[in-house]
């Protein structure tokens, strides 16, 4: 039984390793699709900013507001249309500025707190790739450690719950002999 409990142990490793090498891929992928989606975005309104250079002093929120106020719908809505591109562009800016804050908020912001539809468009996407870089080895190890170490933890407290059986120490005095065995 002890050697069954080894091998889980291993196998729980060894699966973290396998997930925890893919982290640092998963959240490279992630930030290069943010990185796209960002530069796409700016694109898109760059015509717009610069007219709003032109006329409004470069102010794109006197450009919006010009085409909300005009009378023309065709014209209105492509303000709401610039208003939407604008807010877009900022909110990917934002993201990506988040995104590159350190080390860990890469992370932090890739899982925890990411621009969802490039998170799903990742994962869809995504490439399993090993990467054997230092943080693919970092994050292997470590999630290997973890799992391996909650598995231990989960079998010492399981066992700990269980009712031991008391063991019955029986003295040569007290042991029959074979002799009264083969009497009873």
């Amino acid at each position: 039984m002890r050697t069954i409990l080894e091998y889980i142990r291993l196998i729980l490793f060894v699966g973290g390793a396998f997930i925890g090498v893919q982290i640092p891929s998963f959240v490279d992928q992630y930030g290069q699709r943010l990185e796209s989606h960002l530069i796409e975005s700016k694109t898109s309104i760059e015509g717009f900013q610069n007219d709003a250079k032109k006329y409004f002093n470069g102010d794109i929120e006197a450009l919006i507001r010009h085409y909300a106020s005009n009378t023309d719908p065709v014209i209105n809505d492509g303000g709401e249309s610039i208003a939407s591109l604008h807010s877009r562009a900022q909110f990917l800016t934002k993201s990506w500025l988040e995104f590159n804050a350190g080390f860990h908020q890469r992370y932090w912001h890739a899982f925890a707190a990411p621009v969802t539809t490039i998170r799903t468009e990742t994962w869809g996407g995504y490439d399993f790739a090993v990467k054997l870089n230092i943080a693919g080895i970092s994050w292997a190890l470590g999630l290997g450690l973890v799992l391996s170490m909650l598995s231990e933890l989960i079998l010492l407290t399981l066992g700990a719950l269980m009712p031991t059986r008391r063991r019955t120490i029986i003295s040569k005095q007290q042991a029959p002999t074979l002799h009264e065995k083969i009497k009873l």
